[in-house]
């Protein structure tokens, strides 16, 4: 889809939620490891939560969520004929995915003494 919708000289930028962050789940004041990393087929089951866009906003069933990893992300970009021309991991993410999570900015980040691990990535791809 991106090959097809990109320009010649246009370039395809993506900033996202890191694929480790999903890994976790906060529990007893930590974040703690609950999910796989790889993707499966049959994906997550997991219980209503919170949007991350619209914080008032709460599915009344579950929802069903696939995990990608990053080679899945570099896979996708690089079989379509782009090249990879940037990539960046952070430690601060768009939203607050966990509930004691600290602003930063307008950005969130994990709590002091907390492990850092990346929240976010950003990718710059052209042809």
């Amino acid at each position: 889809m991106i090959a097809k919708l990109l320009a010649p000289q246009g370039r395809f930028v993506i900033l996202e939620i890191h694929p480790a962050l999903m890994m976790f789940d906060w529990e007893n004041e930590s974040l703690t490891r609950k999910y796989g990393y790889f993707h499966c087929e049959e994906g997550l089951a997991l219980p209503p939560t919170p949007d991350y866009a619209d914080r008032s906003y709460t599915p009344k069933a579950e929802t069903r969520e696939w995990q990608w990893t990053l080679a899945d992300v570099f896979r996708s970009l690089t079989r379509a004929g782009l090249r990879v021309k940037q990539f960046e991991e952070y430690a601060l993410c768009c939203f607050q995915p966990c509930p004691h999570m600290i602003p930063s900015g307008d950005m969130f980040r994990l709590p002091d003494g907390e492990p850092e691990i990346p929240l976010t990535f950003a990718m710059e791809a052209t042809f």
